[in-house]
């Protein structure tokens, strides 16, 4: 199960000033692990995701955010990586700003990262779900500002 969604407008961008504080942002999520609704129970380890991170671990073996590596941080290099660990498509532009261009996948904890990267971000992403329902997020400020959209019929 899952909910399906795709991009279907982004100018979402990072100025290539703000790319190594996106990087490090990101990382850091990986710290709070109460934030993470990836995980398992049970075997292969003795570890689940309902105990306490091991001591002296850099991160916990059974949390992880949603379809990402539990230990990203060291699999990732730069912000692009991570965000397309998460199953986004990025590009750069000429001038090195890092922009989103697409995302086709099951939703997961992508609205996270993403709200991590506002005030670093300028532009917008437009979604589309499986049921057709529409959003926009705007990024620039601390707080990502969210537009729920419909289809309005008018008589010609």
């Amino acid at each position: 199960m899952g909910y399906y969604v795709s991009i279907t407008d982004s100018t979402f961008t990072i100025a290539p000033e703000n790319l190594d504080e996106a990087f490090r942002r990101l990382c850091a999520l990986n710290d709070d692990d109460n934030l993470k609704t990836g995980g398992r129970y049970g075997p292969p380890t003795n570890c689940n995701k309902n105990d306490p991170r091991p001591a002296g671990a850099e991160f916990h073996p059974a949390r992880w955010f949603s379809w990402m590596d539990a230990n990203y941080p060291t699999k990732c290099e730069t912000a692009c990586d991570v965000l397309m660990m998460l199953g986004f498509e990025c590009e750069f532009l000429d001038d090195g700003s890092l922009i989103i261009v697409s995302y086709d996948n099951k939703t997961g904890q992508e609205q996270l990262f993403l709200e991590t990267l506002s005030n670093l971000a300028t532009g917008y992403i437009a979604w589309q779900g499986e049921d057709s329902s529409e959003w926009k997020d705007e990024y620039g400020d601390i707080k990502v500002v969210h537009f729920f959209g419909h289809t309005v019929w008018e008589q010609q």
